[in-house]
This record gives structure tokens, C-alpha cells and sequence, in this order.
């Protein structure tokens, strides 16, 4: 199933798509490994899902890699899908966007799709961890 996820989005980034419309590719990874110190101990770091860390060295509750496909139709029309893989559910893909954008004024836009709350903070720590380099914060401060 989760090649299945790949190779629709290697059909939207195809050179043929690209001949209709201007299609944008952009991935990401992210790479973390932890344990902790103590064999009755657990650190729980994502609880939405379900990444903890015992007392062996592993790096599925951190990692992950997404691919994004954003295609322009023309100045008003969009399209947008972002599959998301976690480590910790042996890299399950799921689309994490998958909308359609239609300007309606300048100042004012139509997303129609999946689309999630845009709350950059909470993105940018716990999906990639870029908040934090050596210290984590508790699960607690990002549970939306």
C-alpha cells in the first residue's frame, strides 16, 4: 500500500505533467535516535503516534521523510499533496495535504481537501525537531 502512495506522486511529478502545468517537488527528512538511561523507563515524545523511547537505542519514535507536490494551473489554481512516512509505523505513507487552492480576490483563497491546522511552531517541532537541537520540550507544551 505504501508504494502504491509513492507512485502517485511520482505521476504528478512526471515530465508529462510537467508539460501542463508548473509543478514544484520538494522532500524532506528527518533523522533522530535516542534511548533512555534506565530499563524500567519510557520517553514518550509523540503521543498522537505513539513514539517513545525505552532503554535501546532506536530511531523510529523521531524519524521521518515527506515528499510535497505543489501544481500551479494557471494564476488562480492550485493543487497541493504532501505524503508523510513515519519510522515508527515502518514508514506507513499517508497524506498528511491534499487540497486544491482557488484565488478568489487577492486577499482571499478557497482550499477545498485535506488540509492540516497550519501551526507552524508545532510542525517545525515535532515533525522535523528543528526547534530543538539537544533539548526537548515535554510532549505536553505542543499537544494541540
Amino acid at each position: 500500500m505504501k508504494l502504491m502512495h509513492w507512485a502517485v506522486v511520482a505521476i504528478f511529478a512526471s515530465p508529462m505533467m510537467a508539460n501542463a502545468f508548473e509543478t514544484r517537488l520538494n522532500g524532506f527528512i528527518s533523522v533522530g535516535a535516542g534511548m533512555t538511561l534506565q530499563e524500567d523507563q519510557t520517553f514518550i515524545t509523540d503521543p498522537v503516534n505513539f513514539g517513545e523511547y525505552d532503554n535501546e537505542l532506536s530511531i523510529k519514535p523521531d524519524t521521518m521523510v515527506a515528499i510535497q507536490s505543489l501544481s500551479k494551473v494557471n494564476d488562480r489554481l492550485s493543487a497541493t499533496a504532501q505524503l508523510v512516512g513515519y519510522a515508527g509505523t515502518d514508514f506507513d505513507v499517508n497524506f498528511e495535504w491534499a487540497y486544491v487552492n482557488y484565488e478568489l480576490f487577492d486577499a482571499v483563497d478557497l482550499k477545498v481537501g485535506r488540509i492540516r491546522m497550519p501551526i507552524f511552531s508545532y510542525s517545525s517541532s515535532l515533525d522535523l525537531g528543528y526547534s530543538y537541537a539537544w533539548v526537548r520540550p515535554p510532549v505536553e507544551v505542543y499537544n494541540v
